[in-house]
């Protein structure tokens, strides 16, 4: 397990930077204050935004590619953090009262669950919303559309290279319509997307079925 956050690490974060502070700066601006996200992974989205001043509470199913002892360095960072909390549950069921958080984020995990998995998680993140708070979902966007580019091909090549099982996972998710199809399954709204990945990949921002937002 500490091989694959090194690989993770070392490797694919880097790719990640961009697109994820992009999602930062989104959310910064709506001046959210209790923010959650699923799926964290390593972590990364969960702490850049909480150095951006934002508390976080971060779920994952395994506590394997999280870091142990994680820390804000600098002193003008520290002093403008927000509280980063991380728990290791299942995220279609979370210990938190309804409407506990402004926003909810899901960052490049959708893809490599199970598919069973997808819509519960969804279900469960849209619990933990605020009447009007927004769903961020952060994934690969790959259609008969999409142009074939190197990022494409990239994205593809990883998914294979994460093996049979993730990479079926993710032929599943965009075979079946990837992040569109489940926002129509659940009637959520599309208020915004932001391509990333040369147009393979977006950032979908979703509310609640009948939300005024």
């Amino acid at each position: 397990m500490k091989i694959n956050r090194l690989f993770y690490t070392a490797l694919i974060e880097p790719l990640l930077t961009s697109p994820k502070q992009t999602l930062t700066n989104m959310i910064v601006r709506k001046g959210y204050t209790d923010v959650l996200e699923i799926g964290c992974g390593t972590g990364r989205q969960s702490i850049m935004l909480a150095k951006s001043g934002i508390n976080v509470t971060c779920a994952d199913i395994s506590d394997s590619m999280f870091p142990e002892n994680y820390s804000f360095e600098e002193k003008a960072v520290k002093e403008k953090a927000g509280k980063l909390n991380f728990i290791k549950a299942d995220g279609r069921s979370l210990p938190f009262a309804s409407g506990s958080f402004d926003a909810a984020v899901i960052s490049l995990a959708l893809h490599e669950m199970e598919p069973e998995y997808r819509i519960p998680i969804l279900e469960e993140m849209l619990r933990l919303l605020k009447n009007k708070g927004l769903l961020y979902v952060m994934d690969y966007n790959i259609n008969l559309e999409t142009k074939k580019t190197f990022a494409m091909y990239t994205i593809k090549f990883i998914e294979w290279l994460a093996g049979k099982r993730h990479n079926g996972n993710f032929k599943h998710f965009i075979f079946n319509g990837g992040v569109p199809a489940l926002a129509g399954e659940l009637k959520l709204t599309v208020k915004m997307k932001i391509p990333i990945f040369s147009g393979s990949g977006a950032i979908f921002v979703l509310s609640k079925p009948g939300s005024t937002v």
